[in-house]
């Protein structure tokens, strides 16, 4: 049995998350954490650590050391939040 069938998930739910189209619920990963013997924070954490890359990619904090079609490691950044009113 395919592992989404086995966990009672929509094959498209996952597919979504593969791709990057759709983030992780709390309930997939506490379905994940049991099928795969897990904890459901590992997931989680999967998840969240995912939204902090990207949006420091958005925002310049992170960079492929090297330009984008380099190999290299990533590059952080100092950065800091900016104001909220100007000075």
């Amino acid at each position: 049995m395919p592992w989404p069938m086995a966990l009672r998930l929509p094959a498209t739910r996952m597919g979504a998350i593969v791709k990057g189209e759709r983030s992780m619920t709390a309930d997939t990963a506490l379905r994940l954490a049991r099928f795969f013997d897990a904890s459901p924070e590992l997931w989680i954490n999967l998840q969240a650590m995912h939204d902090l890359t990207k949006a420091m990619l958005e925002r310049g904090v992170l960079r492929r050391a090297g330009g984008a079609d380099s190999r290299g490691g990533w590059v952080y950044r100092s950065w800091r939040m900016p104001d909220s009113e100007p000075s």
